[in-house]
């Protein structure tokens, strides 16, 4: 065979079953490149179409291309999604600071929280939730995984030595949130549950198999920020609870007079809860905990009724998010899978890590 008749690679049928055709890229020009570098198989012409009709995709794709991003949306879906869950974090950094937490919290979840054990487990939740949730966005950079190889381990044990004891301790203190109901600790618990599992099975596989390791650990931070998005469904769920003026939660006597001690609660507290208007010199709080309540949840009336209506709809707000987040990461990891690429010479080819002959399909 002469050298003008060789080729470069093997036979197509020497590629095991089911893999895509080897990717000649010898003397190919860019915008016919199957490949690009923020797009995925045979897009390459529609890249370069779109950087022609909009003035900043070049610095997009540039600044993008800087970070290490592969897929033309990851830029935006990181700035939007992650950006979102630092922003939470940061907002949250006031919570840092015990004496404020009355003024900071929903309306009746002070009382729950004020005394030992729940006040030391609520402020180690605090503290450590926000450092994870902050670190944790870091790992997701393309571009330090692949140039800071040490710095990307370094903070991914510090994240998980932080986000599973914090998830452990929020189930924990669910006992008490938002009054306790059953529905909102099995709203914390399964979130718990999803944010715990996927970091533990990320963990396992972080020197087995890295793409799993880069799945699983994806899943386990969408599912801690979830928290961000039921906190949105709760600003509109509880004004639509409100607009209904149906809904009523129980408290408890000892709840409704703690909010009337420290300022928050009804201008004729005789007359709105009068099974809770004892004197209590002659009856204490401890002695009222078996009277309960039915408080309307409205955010037009009282700090009572306010907290009445967050904690009306904190356990659907808690699901429906776990449920966006959960089909989101797993529209997201399959619509990328075809950038999980091993390159070998000028072939581009789905496998394994560590396995050049088996495609990736894995979860």
């Amino acid at each position: 065979m002469s050298p003008s008749s060789a080729t470069p690679f093997p036979p197509y049928q020497a590629y095991p079953p089911n893999s895509p055709p080897p990717i000649n890229t010898l003397g190919a020009h860019p915008e016919n490149l199957p490949y690009s570098g923020h797009t995925h198989a045979g897009s390459g012409q529609a890249l370069v179409r779109s950087k022609r009709h909009w003035p900043l995709a070049n610095v997009y794709f540039g600044f993008s291309g800087i970070l290490g991003f592969k897929e033309r949306w990851s830029l935006i879906l990181f700035v939007v999604f992650g950006g979102a869950l630092m922003a939470f974090c940061i907002a949250r950094a006031e919570f840092f600071n015990v004496n404020r937490l009355l003024e900071l919290m929903i309306p009746g979840e002070w009382y729950l929280y004020r005394s030992e054990p729940y006040k030391g487990l609520l402020m180690f939740h605090i503290y450590t939730s926000i450092f994870a949730g902050f670190w944790a966005v870091w790992q997701f950079i393309p571009a330090i995984r692949r140039n800071h190889v040490s710095l990307h381990r370094l903070n991914g044990y510090l994240t998980l030595i932080l986000l599973i004891p914090s998830t452990v301790i929020g189930s924990v203190i669910a006992r008490r949130a938002y009054g306790g109901a059953v529905a909102i600790q099995a709203a914390f618990y399964v979130q718990g549950i999803l944010v715990t599992y996927s970091a533990i099975v990320g963990y396992w596989y972080v020197k087995k198999n890295t793409r799993k390791h880069r799945k699983w650990m994806l899943r386990s931070v969408v599912y801690l920020a979830a928290s961000v998005t039921a906190k949105l469904i709760q600003l509109i769920s509880r004004q639509i609870v409100s607009n209904v003026g149906s809904y009523y939660t129980i408290w408890t006597c000892p709840e409704v007079q703690f909010l009337q001690a420290v300022g928050h609660g009804v201008p004729d507290f005789a007359s709105t809860y009068p099974a809770c208007a004892s004197d209590p010199n002659t009856s204490t709080f401890a002695d009222q905990n078996s009277i309960h309540l039915l408080v309307h949840a409205s955010m037009d009336e009282t700090s009572v009724n306010r907290g009445s209506a967050v904690r009306e709809v904190v356990a659907m707000s808690i699901f429906v998010a776990i449920l966006i987040h959960a089909l989101g990461v797993e529209i997201y990891i399959r619509s990328t899978e075809n950038m999980n690429r091993f390159r070998r010479g000028f072939v581009l080819e789905r496998t394994e890590d560590g396995d050049d002959e088996k495609p990736v399909n894995d979860l």
